[in-house]
């Protein structure tokens, strides 16, 4: 019987904020304890991870999964820990290059990370399959998606229905971030179940559900962005018109004094003319 390997990575530097880091393994754990699988997988964690123990975690352990749980800082890379509990980032280009090392034994790297959209593309030019995040995501969101994802796995379901899973997860929560998670496939393989789509110029494919959900979301964020683009550019139009009336208005006031003066000094002058006048008389 082959035993798949899950290694969950966490780090969580000082003066960053606090996540629950240890409540996520936690649940991750006690789906694996609730699955009639839970003799064919084993769960290894590693906490306070620095850059330099990256390499020794996936040298000694060897996972098929990978999960980081932590801070992510977008293009700056993924925090990790500094000798002293601080931060330090690691690249994209470093976590790519590591894991062009692993890539005939990790099939799937999960960055339960905000912002972490960015590595997973990268990661993803050498291994089959990365989960990412597109934007910040809350803690509890965070841990409602691991759950999901890993009940799946336990099942043997396949990397695309875990990840539609731990989307479901979220959902059923009534947590409205349900979007943020981002799966994206080495070479993006689209199968007869899957539509192939563009977001930045970047290949993601997505189980068809969880496209459906994103098609209809994009469609409905088109149509908000649609009108208020139209509305604004009615506020436009009728500022411009607002100002080209005022602008007329201090126009023909501002010829109207300038005539005005323009009168007033002549009358001075014919009237200086008039007493020079009588006084040579």
């Amino acid at each position: 019987m082959n035993i798949e390997k899950i290694l969950i990575l966490a780090a969580n530097p000082i003066k960053e904020a606090i996540l629950r880091l240890d409540k996520e393994v936690e649940e991750i754990r006690t789906t694996l304890l609730l699955s009639p699988n839970r003799d064919r997988f084993v769960i290894e964690s590693r906490g306070a991870v620095r850059p330099q123990d990256l390499q020794q975690h996936l040298f000694n352990l060897k996972p098929q999964i990978l999960h980081f749980s932590g801070h992510g800082g977008g293009d700056l890379g993924l925090a990790f820990e500094a000798d002293d509990g601080r931060v330090k980032l690691v690249s994209t280009e470093a976590l790519a290059n590591l894991f062009k090392l692993f890539a005939k034994e990790i099939q799937c790297v999960v960055l339960n990370a905000c912002y972490a959209e960015v590595q997973a593309k990268a990661i993803c030019q050498h291994i089959p399959y990365a989960i990412g995040m597109n934007q910040k995501i809350g803690d509890e969101a965070a841990r409602k998606f691991a759950e999901g994802f890993y009940r799946a796995i336990w099942d043997d379901r396949s990397i695309e229905d875990a990840f539609a899973s731990g989307v479901n997860a979220i959902a059923l929560e009534g947590i409205p971030e349900e979007l943020t998670p981002v799966l994206i496939k080495g070479n993006c393989k689209v199968t007869a179940s899957e539509t192939e789509i563009s977001v930045a110029g970047n290949n993601v494919c997505l189980p068809m559900p969880v496209q459906n959900i994103l098609t209809k979301a994009q469609q409905l964020k088109l149509q908000h962005l649609q009108k208020k683009d139209e509305d604004l550019n009615k506020k436009v139009q009728k500022v411009q018109a607002e100002i080209g009336a005022v602008v007329d208005i201090l126009t023909k006031d501002a010829l109207e004094n300038r005539l005005n003066l323009l009168f007033d000094d002549i009358e001075k002058v014919q009237q200086e003319i008039q007493k020079l006048e009588q006084g040579n008389g």
